[in-house]
């Protein structure tokens, strides 16, 4: 709804950004990374030697320093004061896609205990300053819709080999420069077949399981017993058919759009988030 100025008319609201970034967007995603940095800061009892990097600190300098803008890494003062000004300079000389790139960058470095806050200060920011862009299990994607993003997020909560088949399909959809449709569906289909394994405790494939399984055994809603075992077969079934998504391509294939590895990927995850519900109870 905007704050009194926007609703009065007297401020114009910010347009969707995305394919730039506006000042203000910037100055609060840099506040975030600094903050993150100067909490490893250290200073000395007496007061009379320069304050240093504390040894996490230290590491996630080196990373960026020398992973993300392939600088050399003597070049680094390791004094935080020093270090923190050239950084900002270079962060706020970054084109809106490295900005986005760096952000992604920067949070893989935080322990996994303060990443999950961290990414929570960022897309504050990101929705706040009207970004088209939020993180969604550690990666960056462009806003779809609310209720479909959520349930993607909670398959953070699955078992570690599924959740990271649901991220992989997220990285290839979402892919800035070459997204892959395809191969998004293939690792979409692929943690529901991991998530599968791991509830009925086999090896077989997805199509063997959903045959041999009675999903009564898991707590399911009688009325959507069948319904969730029949969704899962004609996903299953959509990615083994003439398009040749898990298999090599074939000279009639169709080609994945986005829309439908979009939709692939919010079913499984949707299916699976349910299954596990349904066990913990």
């Amino acid at each position: 709804m905007g704050n009194f100025s926007h609703r009065m008319g007297l401020k114009s609201i910010v347009p969707i950004q995305k394919d730039s970034i506006n000042e203000a967007l910037r100055n609060g995603a840099w506040t975030i990374v600094y903050e993150v940095l100067r909490k490893n800061i250290e200073y000395s009892i007496t007061g009379y030697e320069p304050p240093g990097w504390g040894q996490k600190s230290a590491k996630i300098i080196r990373n960026i320093w020398v992973d993300f803008f392939k600088l050399a890494s003597d070049s680094i003062s390791w004094n935080p004061e020093k270090d923190i000004s050239y950084l900002k300079d270079r962060f706020y000389s970054l084109e809106w896609n490295d900005f986005y790139d760096f952000i992604e960058f920067f949070s893989q470095l935080i322990d996994s205990y303060e990443r999950k806050s961290t990414i929570q200060d960022f897309n504050r920011i990101f929705k706040r300053k009207n970004s088209a862009y939020t993180f969604v299990n550690e990666i960056i994607i462009e806003k779809i819709s609310e209720t479909e993003m959520e349930v993607v997020e909670e398959t953070k909560n699955l078992p570690k080999q599924p959740f990271e088949h649901i991220k992989n399909a997220s990285r290839l959809l979402f892919d800035r420069v070459t997204p892959d449709y395809r191969n998004s569906v293939k690792e979409s289909i692929s943690a529901l077949e991991s998530f599968m394994r791991n509830l009925t405790n086999s090896d077989k494939q997805l199509g063997d399981i959903l045959k041999t399984t009675d999903f009564s055994i898991f707590n399911i809603h009688p009325a959507l017993n069948t319904a969730v075992k029949d969704s899962m077969n004609k996903l299953y079934g959509y990615s083994s058919d003439q398009s040749g998504v898990r298999h090599s391509l074939k000279e009639n294939h169709l080609e994945t759009t986005k829309e439908e590895a979009w939709f692939i990927l919010v079913t499984s995850s949707s299916l699976m988030n349910y299954l596990q519900s349904c066990i913990k109870q």
